[in-house]
């Protein structure tokens, strides 16, 4: 921790919790209880006849405080194994790919570009965000050609994991059946919202394909719109950075893309904003939240399963939840006041020195004249001008000798 100090620019007898909660760094035994059920996430991952997977299952070497290894990295996961209760960590695929594969079928459209084309102008003035109304007309516009597609995914327990479900709410071209058609699927009792929006995305895909085939309108629609209001998720079917490490959920979305050639179709992801009043969205969001609250109360059965990263974000939350404990236990002062959540990012000077004289008033640890009147340092505590103590926020906002400057 001295190092982080000198870094910072921090006197020597700083309190340590409080440099770990400026710096940003996780403290010590915190850190070292994350990487241990990472670890064990790694380890339970492994094929069973894998000789570290049998010495967790068979190694149980506990004297008092002295552990084992194994038995180490077991007893500090206890809290990721309550958090998971029960559910079975899925293993990452052997399948490797040897290029990166390119969907040429499922683009990125920005639904404004789609009101330009369609020389659809907003009523709300030039705001970021798009009124619902501005939506809703180009949306009955699309409607006349083409399938559109609204999704959604939810987790029913706050955090960063917890039962999940995606729904899909079709739109069929109007000139057919306007009734839209909703489907809510339960994704796993453990995810994460971020992958629920994928799952939505990828049912939305299917059951388009799937009505397509049904009603045998091959070659009359050559654009498949569905609107999701996770950019995040959008970008993942974009880029595929994330789907190359996911290669069980790229090979679902290959195969997607293999029908989508076969109906000559091509996808068109659109980012929407959420809870602002368009209808099919709010049905969507609806579907998709009843379904995981279903999951919840046992009325809609879900995969017991838990994706490794998922689980990885699940030892993360628990590693913070720590610290922020040990912060509001131990750190009543005026650091707590200004930080009170760890993580925090504090965004620092560019220069050094000013960087320096930030660090100490965040640490309340300055050499004013009320910090050095506590140390001992100085007799008295008031400022140069005769009117108040001298602490850092009278000195920079109000002393009246500084005026001028």
């Amino acid at each position: 921790m001295s190092v982080f100090k000198r870094i910072l620019g921090a006197k020597v007898h700083s309190s340590t919790a409080v440099v770990e909660v400026i710096s940003g760094v996780y403290p010590i035994k915190i850190r070292k209880r994350e990487l241990c059920c990472r670890e064990y996430i790694r380890i339970v991952c492994l094929a069973e006849d894998h000789p570290l997977v049998q010495l967790m299952a068979c190694t149980s070497t506990r004297v008092g405080m002295r552990f084992c290894p194994m038995e180490y990295i077991r007893v500090m996961s206890k809290e990721l194994e309550r958090k998971m209760k029960g559910c079975v960590i899925k293993g990452c695929y052997t399948r490797k790919f040897d290029r990166l594969i390119h969907c040429d079928n499922v683009l990125h459209v920005d639904i404004r570009d789609i009101a330009k084309v369609r020389n659809i102008k907003s009523t709300g003035g030039k705001t970021e965000q798009v009124d619902s109304d501005y939506i809703t007309r180009i949306i009955e516009v699309l409607t006349h050609d083409h399938v559109l597609v609204f999704t959604d995914g939810s987790v029913y327990r706050p955090g960063s994991v917890g039962c999940g479900a995606s729904a899909a709410v079709l739109f069929p071209r109007r000139q057919e059946n306007f009734e839209p058609q909703i489907e809510a699927h339960a994704v796993v009792t453990s995810v994460s919202s971020e992958q629920c929006e994928i799952e939505g995305i990828l049912l939305g895909m299917e059951i388009a394909i799937q009505y397509i085939k049904e009603t045998n309108i091959k070659g009359d629609t050559d654009s498949i719109y569905i609107f999701c209001d996770c950019q995040g998720a959008i970008d993942i079917f974009v880029r595929q950075g994330w789907l190359i490490r996911h290669p069980e959920i790229l090979e679902r979305v290959l195969g997607v893309c293999e029908q989508l050639k076969d109906i000559s179709c091509v996808v068109k992801l659109v980012k929407i904003f959420g809870h602002v009043g368009i209808t099919s969205n709010v049905i969507a969001d609806h579907e998709a939240k009843e379904a995981a609250k279903k999951i919840v109360n046992g009325q809609l059965k879900a995969p017991a399963t838990i994706s490794v990263e998922d689980a990885r974000k699940l030892a993360t939350k628990i590693a913070m939840k720590s610290w922020q404990r040990q912060w509001d236990e131990h750190s009543k002062g005026r650091t707590h006041d200004v930080i009170p959540n760890v993580g925090t990012k504090v965004v620092w000077p560019t220069t050094r020195d000013t960087a320096i004289s930030y660090c100490r008033i965040l640490l309340h640890d300055t050499l004013l004249k009320s910090g050095a009147f506590r140390t001992g340092i100085s007799t008295s505590s008031i400022c140069e001008c005769g009117y108040h103590s001298e602490t850092a926020e009278y000195f920079i906002l109000r002393c009246p000798k500084y005026n001028s400057e």
